[in-house]
């Protein structure tokens, strides 16, 4: 067991209601601590989002004592132990010591008990299984002190059995690799999770876009991607090759690029990857439709000749909208390891957004409401954007004029008003 450390109990770890449940929970020799995630980010300096609590209180005891000291509680997952204790407007999970005693890879079925070693040693990674008490003192069963000195990722005792017992840890280990670890990752991980690939299979797609969410926005997601791809795990994850070159090539360009950016550097080149990619990582209709447009923008931008100008940009982002055409330079700029000159950034993000032509100017000309408005409006357009969009009014009314005289075919009044 690794020395005895202490967190300071500041920011959210001193809210007066985890004191207070903490407190609750711990009476009569009972034990609470603050656990997991928690503990590991103060120790890494790092934000603390959830706050969770492991206690030897089974949960009708956890139950009992909040209700009766006031406390709102959710029965979040109580087959589980887990319930979700509200403590001065704040949730806390509360979750009873535990061991799992049967797995299928998904699902397990649990005991509750009084071990806090037996609780930490069915976790999956010693850096998740450290406990800290109402004063910030860490009781640490497994090392994981250790391998946060180390910034390594490590399976608590056997990997396989790990796994086993939940495949989708598989994939945590990926992304808490790239999220907290240095250098090398763990070898024997490695080897246990080749040993299981198939047991991903099994994963509901859900919890597989959860993880790789997450990875995608990693510090060393290019590290990751590049070990999954090494032992083939690129494919049955996400179900596409992916452009690892590309997208490094992005990120060096531009580090701040939003998730479903680099979701598009890595897997979309046509609309068809980002329907692959509803069906891989579940993605919601709005998700796939933002990818789906920008593949359909990819394939445009990579047909245009080269050197590109400012003109064929602002024709492209009037068309499709500013910001795919940009999200499109960013994905292009990567895959063909050039820089985007600055007047095609400003291209894109002026290029007009609508149209000065309007149904209500056609049929004040005598055209009668009907399909032959829109035509008319459209190579009306079309004459606009050949001209790069000019803003003079009597072009304007020039080209409007011209398409009307092409289109109308005497279905315009002689005596409709010109102006």
């Amino acid at each position: 067991m690794s020395p005895q450390r202490r967190i300071p109990m500041t920011g959210k770890l001193s809210h007066v209601g985890l004191h207070r449940l903490l407190a609750l929970l711990s009476r009569d020799n009972e034990q609470a601590y603050i656990v997991g995630g928690a503990v590991r980010n103060s120790l890494l300096g790092l934000p603390i989002d959830d706050i969770d609590i492991a206690t030897s209180l089974p949960p009708e005891a956890v139950i009992d004592r909040v209700t009766t000291a006031g406390m709102r509680y959710i029965p979040t997952g109580i087959d589980h132990g887990t319930v979700t204790v509200i403590a001065e407007e704040r949730p806390y999970e509360v979750t009873t010591f535990r061991e799992d005693y049967e797995t299928d890879g998904r699902h397990a079925r649990v005991r509750f008990g009084q071990s806090l070693r037996r609780d930490a040693e069915r976790r999956d990674f010693t850096i998740n299984a450290l406990y800290a008490d109402a004063s910030g003192f860490i009781t640490d069963p497994v090392g994981g002190i250790d391998d946060i000195n180390a910034r390594h990722v490590r399976f608590i005792g056997d990997p396989v059995r790990r796994i086993r017992e939940d495949y989708l840890r598989s994939l945590r280990f990926f992304r808490f690799t790239a999220r907290f670890a240095k250098g090398d990752a763990d070898e024997s991980a490695l080897i246990a999770i080749d040993q299981e690939r198939d047991g991903l299979a099994k994963l509901s797609r859900e919890r597989v876009r959860a993880e790789l969410m997450k990875l995608l926005e990693a510090p060393r997601v290019l590290y990751v991607l590049r070990l999954m791809a090494h032992r083939d795990l690129i494919d049955p994850v996400f179900g596409l090759p992916l452009d690892l070159e590309g997208f490094t090539r992005m990120l060096q360009h531009d580090p701040g690029a939003d998730l479903f950016l680099r979701l598009a550097a890595l897997a979309v080149h046509k609309p068809d990857d980002a329907l692959t990619l509803r069906e891989t990582m579940r993605l919601s209709n709005a998700e796939t439709d933002r990818l789906e447009k920008l593949g359909e923008v990819l394939m445009q931008l990579s047909a245009l000749p080269r050197p590109l100008n400012a003109k064929q940009i602002r024709k492209m982002a009037f068309r499709n909208g500013r910001r795919v055409t940009t999200d499109a330079l960013i994905v292009d700029m990567g895959r063909r390891d050039a820089k985007v000159d600055a007047e095609l950034w400003t291209a894109a993000g002026s290029a007009p957004t609508h149209s000065p032509f309007t149904g209500a100017m056609v049929i004040k000309r005598g055209v009668p409401a009907g399909p032959l408005v829109g035509q008319i409006i459209r190579h009306a357009e079309a004459g606009w954007e050949a001209s790069d969009f000019s803003s003079d009014a009597q072009i304007l009314q020039n080209l409007i004029s011209e398409a009307i005289a092409r289109y109308s075919d005497g279905a315009v009044s002689s005596s409709a008003p010109q102006g």
